[in-house]
């Protein structure tokens, strides 16, 4: 065995070890209004973009919510669909909701950064910001877990990652990449006092933060040509010494981010390097040791003489960690079949990715992704 097979082999065993110590301690976001001990006035905060297929029933779960103080804020941002007329409609039926439209982004400011910053903007009298995408729906304790567990905690970000529905094929190749990345790679079940800062992890689909810290922290102006500003934002509230969690929201919240296999490639393509270090060599050397992780084990099974028993051990800890995220994350059962070919899905999704970055054409609803 030589140095680069050890080292991969050791790795392997490094992160079948850490999924699973995540996949068994990682803490769900409690359920339940009881024990609040106050209500800090809440601003949600939703994006739009092309939403006429999820925004009703997003903001209806939103303005069902059992906590006294909150506000919704929606922006259409510059949709081509019924979106804007169905916020409008919405508008007119629930006083707790108010519908912007969103300015086109400036120079240097990726769309959805610009369009939360617009959204910040506008909620200048909340105590706490509570950033909703619009494929997620919500159950109505959602708010008062949300500073329940904020404030038992003292953190300042808390985001919680809902339950991802798949129902195609497509779907169920792609979108499991973005929670094993996560189980995987990140201290997701670590205590807060021992999370390093570069590794602080937040989820778009719901981000609550403390408008002081948000704002301390420069908001997403300070992340605006980030394609994945949930996690560079969470990663500059912790360098300002902010406190940060990303829980399990499978309780109270879902969320179903795409409803093909080509629109979830385009989804994760855009951004899929960000998760593995941004942008330049740094996310280019990340990715190119993820991709040699995942492909190796493989190589065992191209043997002349066919794999030895040892030989498999890199492929079944790499197949085992893929389907320990799948079961903590419900992801249906039949998905489960699919666990040996995930890794190379991966691979494939991270080359059509790694095309989109060099090239810069990566584009997502009619809109440059790149600033």
């Amino acid at each position: 065995m030589t140095r680069l097979s050890r080292a991969l082999s050791t790795w392997l065993g490094l992160l079948l070890t850490h999924t699973l110590w995540n996949a068994a301690r990682w803490r769900r976001l409690p359920r339940g209004t009881r024990g609040a001990a106050r209500a800090p006035h809440v601003a949600v905060l939703v994006p739009a973009r092309d939403e006429e297929r999820n925004i009703a029933r997003c903001l209806h779960s939103l303005l069902r919510q059992d906590y006294p103080s909150y506000t919704v804020i929606a922006l259409d941002d510059g949709s081509t669909d019924r979106t804007l007329e169905i916020l409008h409609t919405l508008e007119a039926q629930h006083p707790r909701l108010r519908v912007l439209q969103g300015e086109p982004p400036p120079p240097g400011w990726v769309g959805k950064a610009w369009a939360c910053h617009q959204l910040s903007q506008a909620a200048q009298d909340a105590d706490l910001l509570v950033f909703v995408d619009a494929d997620t729906w919500h159950r109505p304790d959602l708010l008062a877990a949300l500073v329940r567990a904020m404030d038992a905690e003292g953190l300042d970000l808390l985001s919680v990652l809902p339950r991802q529905h798949v129902v195609t094929v497509g779907e169920a190749l792609v979108v499991p990449l973005a929670v094993w990345s996560l189980m995987a790679h990140y201290p997701l079940a670590w205590p807060v006092r021992w999370r390093p800062t570069f590794l602080a992890a937040a989820v778009g689909q719901v981000l609550a933060v403390r408008t002081d810290a948000y704002h301390a922290a420069g908001g997403h102006a300070a992340v605006r040509w980030e394609v994945a500003e949930d996690l560079a934002l969470a990663r500059v509230v912790a360098r300002r010494g902010g406190r940060w969690a990303l829980l399990d929201g499978g309780g109270v919240s879902d969320c179903r981010m795409y409803h093909s296999g080509v629109q979830a490639l385009r989804g994760f393509g855009k951004n899929l390097w960000s998760v593995f270090g941004s942008r330049g060599w740094g996310g280019a050397a990340a990715w190119s040791w993820v991709t040699l992780v995942l492909l190796w084990p493989y190589s065992t099974l191209l043997r002349r003489r066919g794999p030895r028993g040892r030989d498999l051990w890199p492929l079944a800890a790499l197949l085992a960690s893929w389907t320990a995220a799948l079961v903590r994350a419900r992801f249906p059962l039949w998905t489960l079949v699919l666990v040996p070919v995930l890794p190379l899905s991966a691979v494939l999704t991270g080359l059509y990715a790694s095309w989109l970055r060099l090239s810069r054409k990566a584009r997502w609803k009619g809109r440059s992704v790149f600033p």
